[in-house]
C-alpha cells in the first residue's frame, strides 16, 4: 500500500481540494462500471472529517491511511490516476525549476500561497496567506446606442484573481436541469459553458512562447452593486477598484477564492464574458501570466435586465472560432428570452407570452418547455432521459434517449403548419397528453402498469421499456439513441389518426385510450437480438420503424410476437417487422418507346421504402449487355406506386448512338431488411 506524505499544510490543502473535486464532480469524467456511489460518499465523509481536524489543529492524516484512501478513490475511475498527481505541473501551478522564481506559485500578489487547477471543474483556485492589495484599473468610456462600456488594459494575473465564469454545471443530470431551468429563481448566475481543460493547456503552450502575443480584448462584466467593487466615473474617464474582501478564510490559516462545501462557489466578483480560456491559459503560463492585455468592462447593477444583455453578448460571440455549442445556445435563448429567426426565436411579448405568427416563438418555447417538464417529472417515462448539455470528457449517460437539439428539430413541427398543437388551446393539455402517450407505450411494452417495476409481464421478466433506461447491459432497441426518435416521429401521426376518427375526443387523451390504440405494437420484443442488430442506427431505420408502427396501429389488429418478428411475412400490416418487402409485378409497362419515352409502373407494397432498378440494354449485333445507371429524377415515388420514365435519347446517348435491340428492365422494392425479388420486363425493338 503506497503512503501519501504531506510536505506541509499547503500540500494537504492541495490533496484535499483535488480529491474533493474528483468525488463531488465525478460525473464530469469516466467512472468505472463497478464504481460505487455509496462508497464514494463514504470517502467524501472521511475527507471532510480530516479537513475539520486540520482546520482545528493543523493535523494532517496518517500517511498510510491517506494512501489507502487514495487507492480506494482512484479504483472508481477508468481514467488513469497517479500518486501525488495533485503536485504535478498540470495541477499545482508553480514556476519551473529553471525559472528565477522556481517553486513559487504563479499568480497575483506576494501573499499568494498556491494556485491549483482543479481537473474536474477546469477551474483555478488560489489560496493567500493574507488579504492581497486591491486591484485598480484606469478606463475610458465607450458608448454605443445608449449602452456604456469601458475600455482599458490589465494584467492577466489580475483578471484571473478577481474574475469568475458564470458557468453551467455540465455534470447536472437531465431532471435537475429541467427542474432548475423551469424555475425563474434558479440558475440566475449559471449560463456559460464550462472551461475546457485541454484548451487551457493548449493556450498555455501558446503563451509560454514569448514570440506570441495576445491583443484580443477580454470582455468582463462588473456588478457595481457588489460590496467589493467600486466604479468611479469622471466624464470620459473612469477607474474600477476591486477589494479582496470576497475571500473566505479556509484551512489552518489562509484565504481562498473558491470553496467546495457546503456548496461550490466561486467568490470572485467580476464575470468573464468572453476570453475565459485565454485568461486561464495565460494565467498558468510562467512567461505570460503578468502581461498586459486589452479589456472591455461592461458595468451593471446585478439586475435581470443587465444579466440578460450580458448573456446575449456572450451568445453572439464566437470565441477563437469556436461557436457556442448548439444545446447550450438553445438554453441561453430560452433562459434570456432572446429574439431570433424561425427556429431560434424565444422572445416574449409585452404580456410575457410567446409570440405567434410565421416566425413566432411559441413553437420553440413550448417544445423546449415540453422537454424540460418531461425530463424533470419523476412520474414520466422520459424522466432524466433528455440531454440538455454536452458532457465534458465523458461518455453519454446510459439514460440518454435523445439530445434536446434533435428534440427541437423534430418536436417544434408539432406546433406549426396545421399540426397537432397549432391551436393555442392545446397549451392547457399538451404536456399531459404527450406524457400519457409514453406511459401507455411503456405499460403496453412491459405488460405492466407504470412505473413498471420488475418483473415485467414477459416470460424472461425483463422490461422492454426500462425504468430508468440503461439499467441493464442490453438496452431495448426503442430506448437507444436513434431508434427512439421513431416514437417522436410517430406521435403526431397517431394524434392525427385519433383526431380524424374521433374529432370530438376529450383532451388530454388518456393513458387508457392510448393503450387501446397502441395494442397492435404491444408485442414488439424490443430486446430481440435480431431486431436490435438489423434495425439499430440513426438513419433510414428510424423512418422504417415509424412507418411500420403507424401502419400496424392504423390496421387495428393485434398479432403475436412470432408474427411480428417474422422474417417471412412480407408487407403485411402489423406483421413481419424483419421481413423484406413483397415482390410486385409491373402493372403498366411499355413494350417499346412511344416517341422518346417508355413508362413503367410498379405498385408499392406495405413497408417498402424505395424502389431499386437494374436496367441493361443490348446493342444490335452484340451479345454482351450494358448496364444503365438510373438517376433519381427518372422515377416518381408515391405512397401507392413508383413510375419510371425512360427516354430513348438518354439510352442512345449512353450507347453512343448505337442501335438498341433489347432493354431488360428489372424493378424491386427495398427496405431496411433488404430487397424483394425482381419483377422483369423486356422491351424489344420492333424494327
Amino acid at each position: 500500500m503506497p503512503a501519501v506524505t504531506f510536505d506541509d499544510n499547503e500540500d494537504f490543502e492541495l490533496f484535499h481540494d483535488h480529491c474533493k473535486d474528483l468525488i463531488v464532480n465525478r460525473d464530469n469524467t469516466n467512472l468505472a462500471q463497478h464504481s460505487d456511489p455509496v462508497a464514494m460518499d463514504d470517502l467524501l465523509s472521511q475527507l471532510n472529517l480530516w479537513y475539520e481536524e486540520f482546520e482545528e489543529s493543523g493535523d494532517t492524516p496518517d500517511s498510510l491511511e491517506a494512501g489507502e484512501f487514495w487507492d480506494a478513490l482512484i479504483s472508481n475511475y477508468d481514467d488513469n490516476h497517479s500518486l501525488d498527481e495533485w503536485k504535478n505541473p498540470d495541477s499545482k501551478i508553480i514556476f519551473s525549476t529553471d525559472h528565477p522564481r522556481a517553486g513559487d506559485p504563479i499568480g497575483y500578489s506576494e501573499h499568494l500561497m498556491s494556485s491549483q487547477l482543479l481537473s474536474q471543474k477546469s477551474l483555478i483556485k488560489h489560496r493567500y496567506g493574507r488579504i492581497p492589495n486591491a486591484i485598480k484599473w484606469e478606463l475610458r468610456l465607450i458608448e454605443q446606442h445608449g449602452e456604456k462600456a469601458y475600455i482599458g488594459s490589465a494584467k492577466i494575473s489580475e483578471i484571473d484573481a478577481i474574475s469568475s465564469v458564470p458557468w453551467l454545471d455540465p455534470s447536472m443530470q437531465s431532471h435537475d436541469f429541467g427542474r432548475r431551468t423551469l424555475d425563474p429563481n434558479e440558475m440566475r448566475n449559471e449560463w456559460q459553458r464550462v472551461v475546457d481543460k485541454d484548451r487551457i493547456g493548449d493556450i498555455k503552450g501558446f503563451a509560454n512562447d514569448t514570440r506570441n502575443s495576445l491583443f484580443n480584448p477580454i470582455i468582463l462584466y462588473a456588478d457595481v452593486s457588489h460590496q467589493c467593487v467600486t466604479l468611479n466615473v469622471r466624464e470620459q474617464k473612469a477607474n474600477i477598484n476591486v477589494e479582496f474582501d470576497f475571500l473566505r478564510r479556509r484551512g489552518f490559516g489562509g484565504f481562498t477564492d473558491y470553496i467546495v462545501s457546503p456548496r461550490e462557489e466561486d467568490l470572485r466578483p467580476l464575470w468573464i464574458i468572453d476570453g475565459q480560456h485565454r485568461t486561464r491559459g495565460f494565467a498558468i503560463s510562467e512567461n505570460s501570466y503578468d502581461i498586459q492585455v486589452p479589456i472591455i468592462l461592461i458595468p451593471g447593477d446585478g439586475s435581470e435586465e443587465k444579466r440578460t444583455k450580458v448573456a446575449k453578448i456572450f451568445t453572439e460571440i464566437n470565441t477563437e472560432a469556436e461557436p457556442v455549442e448548439a444545446m447550450h445556445q438553445i438554453f441561453l435563448r430560452y433562459k434570456f428570452k432572446m429574439k431570433g429567426g424561425r427556429t431560434d426565436n424565444f422572445e416574449l411579448d409585452s404580456l410575457g407570452k410567446p409570440t405567434i405568427g410565421q416566425t413566432g416563438s411559441r413553437p420553440n418555447i413550448r417544445t423546449y418547455e415540453l422537454a424540460l417538464k418531461l425530463a424533470s417529472n419523476n412520474l414520466s417515462p422520459l424522466f432524466n432521459t433528455i440531454q440538455f448539455q454536452k458532457p465534458p470528457k465523458k461518455k453519454d449517460s446510459k439514460r440518454k434517449l435523445i439530445t434536446v437539439k434533435t428534440w427541437m428539430d423534430l418536436v417544434a413541427k408539432w406546433f406549426r403548419n396545421d399540426k397537432v398543437y397549432l391551436d393555442m388551446n392545446s397549451d392547457d393539455y399538451y404536456v399531459d397528453e404527450v406524457n400519457n402517450f409514453f406511459i401507455a407505450f411503456a405499460e403496453n411494452s412491459n405488460r405492466k402498469l407504470w412505473p413498471c417495476q420488475l418483473p415485467s409481464g414477459w416470460r424472461n421478466r425483463n422490461n422492454r421499456w426500462e425504468n430508468p433506461p440503461g439499467q441493464s447491459n442490453a438496452k431495448p432497441l426503442i430506448q437507444k439513441v436513434g431508434p427512439f426518435t421513431a416514437l417522436i416521429e410517430l406521435y403526431p401521426e397517431v394524434i392525427e389518426f385519433i383526431n380524424n376518427k374521433n374529432p370530438n375526443i376529450s383532451r388530454p387523451i388518456t393513458v387508457d385510450f392510448f393503450k387501446s390504440l397502441l395494442l397492435p405494437i404491444k408485442n414488439i420484443d424490443w430486446l430481440d437480438s435480431t431486431l436490435n442488430r438489423r434495425l439499430k442506427g440513426r438513419q433510414s431505420n428510424v423512418k422504417y420503424l415509424t412507418n411500420w408502427m403507424l401502419i400496424a396501429i392504423m390496421n387495428e389488429e393485434e398479432y403475436s410476437v412470432e408474427e411480428i418478428l417474422s422474417e417471412s411475412l412480407p408487407s403485411l400490416a402489423g406483421r413481419g417487422i424483419l421481413s423484406k418487402p413483397e415482390r410486385k409485378v409491373f402493372d403498366d409497362a411499355d413494350n417499346w418507346f412511344s416517341g422518346d419515352q417508355a413508362t413503367f409502373s410498379m405498385p408499392r407494397p406495405l413497408h417498402a421504402q424505395k424502389a431499386g432498378w437494374d436496367i441493361k440494354y443490348f446493342k444490335r449485333g452484340e451479345t454482351s449487355a450494358y448496364k444503365l445507371n438510373v438517376p433519381k429524377g427518372w422515377q416518381k415515388l408515391s405512397h401507392t406506386s413508383v413510375i419510371l420514365n425512360l427516354k430513348k435519347s438518354d439510352i442512345s446517348a449512353d450507347a453512343q448512338n448505337a442501335t438498341i435491340d433489347r432493354i431488360i428492365v428489372q424493378g424491386c422494392w427495398t427496405n431496411e431488411l433488404g430487397d424483394s425479388a425482381y419483377s422483369i420486363h423486356t422491351m424489344t425493338n420492333p424494327r
